[in-house]
This record gives structure tokens, C-alpha cells and sequence, in this order.
């Protein structure tokens, strides 16, 4: 009786399934995937029709995944790009940074015209990990720029943070302490950038790399960078500007003086100063070497802001 039943449950499924609509395992019918296709097909004449579509689509990529892919396809969505992040947190994209020459990084970076922001994330630990790709990536989105004729700059914000990366991770890093690219000449003019965010005293030689940043109004330290350690490479790397609004540091006054605001070049007598916007100058500390009190220092710090007044001498002593 059991053997009828299955008979008959064999010849009704036959029945329902007439020929050239079988459904396979997956449920989907040949007509069904026959129409499919056909629709995926369009779907893909129509980015292929729409001029600039797939870079655009393809923008949205990390880019340590877009390089995975043909090179027309990355040399296509590049221009599309505008926040770039060149980051030790996840092991797949540390690992393309760490392998990567710095001519493929030069080529792709001449292509990325149009970046607003950059990040750079390194391992607490490694803070000059992968430096010089950052550095090459800044110069050659100059560079391309230069050479494809466009006027002014994009970048306007570039942050520095830092992972803390597990026990579990150990092992896993390279490029640790690279050698820096050579300098560019002429320097990059970062005409658009406004902001340099998360420096740390490892830092300090963006400085040294004559970068012209003309519109450049807020330089952040982190807080654990040593006092005094680099300051004149904060002067060499603020004295282009002409919109310094903070710069967020404790300095000793003298240091302050001599290896910050001397760096600035003097204006034309009459005529406003580089710092005429300056609105916060983070901690003057008066206390200078042996005990000496630096308070003397604070009249030659060009600046319109409301500074502590040197205290009064104390009190000659009664005969």
C-alpha cells in the first residue's frame, strides 16, 4: 500500500513539472532564470552606457579592495575618491600597506585629484608604520593635480590616530620605521588643507617637508607629545600660513618665541600679520630652566591675543 502511495506522489510532481519550466534545487525555473539573465544583462549595458557610473559606483570601494581589481577599473574610480584611509585596524588592508611599492603607491595617488580628507592610522606601539606611503600619497594627489592643470586643492582635513592593536595581532607588521621619499621640488602647495589633526612628536618631520599650506588653520597634538620636543619643526610647519586660528601645544614661553613665531615672516609695516587670526596658542609655560621665570618672554610673541601680564618686581627690601 505504501509503494502505491509513493507511485502516485512521483506521478503528480511528473505532472506539475512540465517540460522546460523544471525547477532545479534552487527553486528558480528556466523561464525564471532565462528572465534573470536578461535583466542582469541590461542592468549591466546601462552602467556601461552611463558615462562616469561605474567609477562611481566603484568610489564607494575601500581602496585597499578597488586595487584588487583591474586596472582600468581603479584607474576609473579614482577620481571619483575623496576620503582616503590608509589604516593598520583591519589585517587585509595592513597588509596591502605593507607590501605595497612606493611607485604603485605614486601611480595611484596621482589619479586620487579629488580627495577632501585623508586618515592615517597606525599601531599604537609603530606610530612611523607605513609613513612613507602616507607622505606619497599627499605628495603625488599634489602632483597629479599639477599635472592634470587643476587650479586650487581638495584636501582640505588630514588626521593621525592611533590603533591599539591586540596581543593577537603580534607579528603581523611591517614597513615599521620606513626611510622617507625623497623631497619634492618644488614643494606641494596644499592650497585647500585647514586642518592637521592627531600629531605626535614622531610626527614632527611633516615640517621638514616644506609643505606650503597657505589656508592652514588648526594644528592638534596629542596630549602625551613631549614639551618643547620639535617645536621648530611646528614653526617650519606653520610658517606658510596666513589663517592660523590654534595650535592646540604646551610650549615654554622662549620656545613659543624662538622656535615657532620667529619662523613667521614679518609683514610690511602697517599691515596685518600672519597670525592676525589667531585664537588659541594651547599652554604658555612660564617656568623655565632653573627656576628662571620665562614671563619676560611673553612681549615678544606676535599675537592679538590677551596674554598674562609680566608680574611686577617683587618689592625692594627694607633697609
Amino acid at each position: 500500500m505504501s509503494s502505491a502511495r509513493s507511485a502516485s506522489r512521483r506521478t503528480k510532481r511528473r505532472r506539475r513539472a512540465a517540460p522546460g519550466t523544471a525547477a532545479p534545487s534552487g527553486g528558480e525555473s528556466e523561464e525564471e532564470r532565462q528572465r534573470r539573465e536578461e535583466r542582469e544583462r541590461d542592468l549591466r549595458r546601462q552602467i556601461s552606457d552611463e558615462p562616469g557610473l561605474l567609477g562611481r559606483i566603484m568610489a564607494f570601494l575601500p581602496l585597499h579592495l578597488l586595487l584588487w581589481l583591474s586596472r582600468e577599473t581603479w584607474v576609473l574610480a579614482a577620481p571619483n575618491y575623496h576620503h582616503l584611509s590608509i589604516s593598520a585596524r583591519l589585517r587585509g588592508e595592513r597588509s596591502l600597506w605593507q607590501r605595497i611599492p612606493l611607485a604603485l603607491v605614486q601611480q595611484i595617488a596621482t589619479s586620487l585629484t579629488q580627495l577632501i580628507s585623508i586618515t592615517f592610522c597606525h599601531p599604537s606601539a609603530i606610530p612611523l608604520w607605513c609613513f612613507d606611503v602616507f607622505l606619497t600619497v599627499v605628495e603625488s594627489h599634489v602632483a597629479g593635480r599639477r599635472a592634470a592643470n587643476m587650479d586650487g586643492g581638495t584636501l582640505r582635513t588630514i588626521t593621525i590616530e592611533k590603533h591599539g592593536w591586540r596581543s593577537n595581532e603580534s607579528g603581523t607588521f611591517g614597513r615599521e620605521h620606513p626611510a622617507r621619499p625623497p623631497l619634492v621640488d618644488p614643494p606641494p602647495t596644499l592650497s585647500a588643507l585647514t586642518a592637521i589633526k592627531g600629531l605626535s612628536e614622531f610626527h614632527f618631520d611633516l615640517g621638514g617637508r616644506g609643505w606650503l599650506m597657505p589656508s592652514l588653520e588648526e594644528v592638534t597634538l596629542e596630549e602625551d607629545v613631549s614639551m618643547g620636543y620639535g617645536a621648530a619643526k611646528l614653526g617650519q610647519l606653520i610658517d606658510s600660513s596666513h589663517s592660523v586660528r590654534r595650535i592646540d601645544w604646551c610650549l615654554r614661553a622662549e620656545w613659543w618665541v624662538e622656535d615657532v613665531f620667529e619662523r613667521m615672516p614679518t609683514p610690511d609695516p602697517g599691515q596685518p600679520g600672519p597670525l592676525r587670526h589667531l585664537e588659541a596658542i594651547g599652554t604658555i609655560d612660564l617656568n623655565g630652566p632653573c627656576g628662571i621665570n620665562e614671563s619676560g618672554q611673553l612681549g615678544r610673541i606676535p599675537t592679538p591675543l590677551p596674554l598674562p601680564q609680566q608680574p611686577p618686581p617683587p618689592p625692594a627690601p627694607s633697609p
